[in-house]
This record gives C-alpha cells, structure tokens and sequence, in this order.
C-alpha cells in the first residue's frame, strides 16, 4: 500500500494526540474545531474527515476507529453527502472565480455552489462505467436503493430499465441546480457573465446528451461535440454584444434626453 502525503494535524492535533485518546473524545474535538469554519455543517455526522495533503487519502474519525482511507473508498449515502463531496470538489473552484472578479457576498456564491454542483453531478452520470471501473461509485446509494440498482449492474454492458430510471432522476437534479444557479449569469459581476453563462450551456448540453442516450450511460458515453461547443461558446458572445449594444442605446437615449432614468 502506498504512503500517503500526510498531513501532521487534524483540526489542531497532532495524529499522536488523536490516537493517544479514546476515539469519541476525539470526534467532539474535530467536530468542535471544524464548527468554526466557513461553510461547515452545524449537525452531527457519523465521520469526520480529515484530507491528506495530496488529496488521495483521508483520516477517517468515528466512535470506533481511527486511520488512514484511500479517499476514493469513502462512500456517499445519501444525496446530502454527495453536494457535501461536490462542495469540496467543484464548489470551490467556483467561488476563487468569482473572488477574481471582487464578488464575495453569500447570495452569488450559493448561486455558483448550485452550478458546479450540477455540472460535478453531469459528469459524475456521464462517467459511471470509468469511475466504476476505477472503484468510484457517486450514484446515492438511498437512490440506488430506492430503483433496485446495486452495484453489480453498473458492470452491465447495457443500462436495465431500473439504472436509466435512476440516471433520468439524477439528472432531473443536476437540471434542478443549473435553473437554481442561473441567476448569477445576469448577476455575477460583467467580466464573468460570459463565463458562468458558458459553463451554465455546457452542464445544461451534457444532460441533454445523457437524455439523448436514453440516459443509458453504461452503454454509450454521451459528450458534448466540438460544433456544439462552439456555438454555445459564439451564442454567449452575440448574447452579450447585443446586452452591451441595448445598454449602450438605453445610455445614448438618456444622453439625448428621449429616455427618462428609472427611479
């Protein structure tokens, strides 16, 4: 088993003092540590995770053991442990872009928390055959449970009914994310509004590519082709030239006294 790149201390202790007491005592402290920071849950998970420094394992805290998890075997179960992955994963790419362009409040960044959200969800649909070949499964498992899929049918050559069921359903929330988060394309400061609309068209054109497969991503792995790339690319940009040419009127009308301001 390879080493991991270990991080010295989680939430403030050294691994030494983690597993010098008892592992309940140890929970509460990670708990109490990570409440103060930005972002983390106030309930009470069954876990605390600690990443590595490069990311490939996790120090794992639980009433009754304590050690080191390579970080694909940490299991998602419902679908509030999956966005908890995403807002680990994707989110926060999401809100350094956003700080480049000075936005910082809340409400635009839990705008963007539901797009990458969303496009992480697309991939995770698009992905199942290689992230199941590499050991991953991201389906919910209460999902999963819910349409009678396990595990052994994600090795089928070809999706059952019940697996295009649950894919159609996962993506129906991806959708639900995007439309949640499609504000901050009007929103978000201008030099990012291109940006966000393009990356909002391109989760939006892979579930329609999932969907256009019949959702049966174990036996085709839909994408979004080179064309259609570029003419969601060239729309965002004649979007925003006609949004910048019409603020443009508005602006030379007010100047020529033909337009009064808005109060």
């Amino acid at each position: 088993m390879p080493k991991p790149n270990r991080d010295l201390e989680v939430a403030g202790w050294s691994l030494q003092q983690v597993v010098a007491v008892s592992l309940t005592a140890a929970l509460e402290h990670v708990h109490r540590e990570l409440s103060t920071l930005d972002g983390y849950s106030s309930g009470a998970p069954e876990v605390a995770v600690h990443a590595s420094a490069d990311g490939g394992w996790s120090f794992v805290i639980g009433p009754t053991y304590a050690g080191w998890i390579e970080s694909d075997a940490v299991a998602c179960g419902a679908r509030d442990d999956v966005l908890a992955y995403c807002s680990r994963s994707a989110d926060p790419v999401g809100r350094i872009v956003l700080a480049l362009g000075g936005c910082r409040d809340p409400e635009r960044r839990a705008l963007s928390d539901r797009i990458c959200s969303g496009l992480q969800l697309v991939n995770f649909w698009q992905d199942v055959r290689r992230d199941r070949a590499a050991g991953r499964v991201y389906f919910p498992a209460d999902d999963m449970a819910r349409h009678g899929v396990d595990e052994a049918m994600l090795d089928a050559e070809r999706g059952s009914a019940a697996y295009r069921a649950l894919v159609r359903e996962e993506v129906d929330w991806a959708r639900e994310l995007f439309d949640g988060g499609a504000r901050l394309a009007r929103t978000a400061p201008r030099s990012l509004r291109a940006a966000v609309g393009l990356f909002l068209a391109g989760g939006r054109a892979l579930a329609d590519g999932i969907e256009a497969v019949g959702h049966d991503t174990l036996a085709v792995r839909p994408t979004v082709g080179r064309w259609r790339k570029a003419g969601l690319a060239a729309r965002r940009v004649v979007d925003g030239r006609v949004h910048r040419d019409a603020a443009r009127g508005r602006q030379d009308a007010r100047a020529r006294g033909q337009l009064q301001p808005r109060v």
